[in-house]
């Protein structure tokens, strides 16, 4: 099966006209196996911080406190945390925090509330200093869930008004949310605590996660009518292109999109029930396939330029009738615009153009032997 992108219709004559951020960072690295584009990201989504509201006050104490969040965005491999402080002391050099992760699975306390329980990460300590400031901490590595418990730990302090440091609040959340409350841990175990709302127990932070880019088929299963359907997952906002092989080399372009979602649903409709069938899927960059500046040269010929994702291999072709296309350009993609002629449009009363992602053929076949799934082996029927 050829995927088809994009056609254009050309009629004769005529010419077509404090450090805390709340971005989402990416960044991308493209290299080629064989004719094959391969993408390697380095991403990260911050999902939740609170940096932007007034400054409500600060929750200074030597016991371990923290605030219970609720992220956003679809990544939960925490790789950076930062946190605003107030140091209220003299510095004699051994003033430390500790920060701590926890899962909310602990002791509960009424419905649907539940203490600080599992240690998720621990940092070792490091140091503090007076005034407001600002700490970060990168290398973390831990995967949390949707919701979990932050919480930090001063050392090296009295406690006293003149020897102390405590957490920044503010309020509102820009992304994720927290409830009105705190969580401290006294002697007895953990307790919430609050200010009835004045100021809202909210701390100012920020969680970084990076961003999953893999890709996988999440479930594979034969309709009612014993098509192939296929369950595939990737990173929202990214390009993935699908592709079928009968041999393992030889592999045909299935489906193209970017990914509004994690998950869609693909269903191949040429497969032959008696013969075996290989799928994969794979993250492209997502430079966008077009055909642009369409001109009628003098002649009667036509020069259009084609662009589309660095390295993918396509054929240009065009129809005066939708019945018979011819090709009039081959070639694979490049960084910049690719100006293709077409020789036949001088003898043509009109010319209708569209691109046709060609086959590519991979050398090493082992090389890409775990991200393939086999059919009819890997399917499951409905009723199963």
């Amino acid at each position: 099966m050829k995927f088809i992108q994009n056609t254009w219709r050309v009629l004769p004559h005529m010419k077509p006209k404090l450090g805390l951020c709340s971005i989402r960072c990416l960044s991308v690295i493209l290299g080629i196996l064989g004719p094959w584009v391969q993408a390697q990201f380095v991403a990260t989504e911050v999902v939740y911080h609170n940096a932007i509201g007034p400054v409500a006050g600060t929750n200074s104490t030597n016991q371990e406190f923290g605030d219970e969040l609720i992220l956003e965005g679809d990544n939960r491999k925490v790789v950076a945390f930062s946190f605003e402080y107030n140091g209220q002391f003299e510095a004699d050099g051994d003033e430390t925090v500790v920060l701590r992760f926890y899962r909310n699975d602990g002791e509960s306390l009424v419905a649907n509330v539940k203490t600080p329980g599992t240690l998720i990460y621990q940092s070792e300590p490091f140091a503090v200093f007076p005034d407001y400031n600002f700490a970060s901490i990168t290398g973390i590595d831990a995967v949390v869930p949707e919701r979990f418990t932050f919480t930090v730990q001063f050392s090296g302090m009295t406690g006293l008004s003149t020897d102390r440091a405590g957490l920044v609040l503010r309020h509102p959340p820009h992304i994720g949310k927290s409830y009105d409350d705190i969580w401290v841990r006294f002697a007895n175990g953990w307790s919430p605590y609050q200010w009835g709302g004045d100021p809202i127990a909210n701390f100012a932070c920020q969680v970084t996660a990076a961003v999953d880019t893999s890709v996988s088929f999440q479930d594979l299963w034969l309709d009612e009518d014993g098509i192939p359907t296929m369950k595939i997952r990737g990173p929202r906002n990214q390009t993935m292109i699908v592709y079928s092989s009968a041999d393992k080399k030889t592999w045909s372009p299935m489906d193209l999109r970017v990914l509004k979602q994690r998950e869609f649903t693909l269903k191949d409709t040429d497969h032959t029930s008696a013969l075996t069938r290989y799928y994969r899927a794979t993250l492209i960059n997502s430079k966008p396939i077009e055909v642009t500046d369409l001109n009628i040269l003098g002649n009667g010929k036509t020069r259009v330029s084609v662009s589309g994702p660095n390295g993918m291999p396509f054929t240009l072709q065009a129809t005066g009738d939708f019945k018979t296309w011819e090709d009039v350009f081959t070639l694979a993609f490049r960084t910049r615009p690719i100006v293709a002629q077409d020789d036949g449009a001088k003898d043509a009363s009109k010319r209708f153009y569209r691109i046709v992602l060609n086959d590519v053929t991979v050398q090493d076949e082992g090389s890409i032997e775990e991200t393939i799934v086999t059919y009819p082996q890997d399917f499951e029927t409905e009723s199963e």
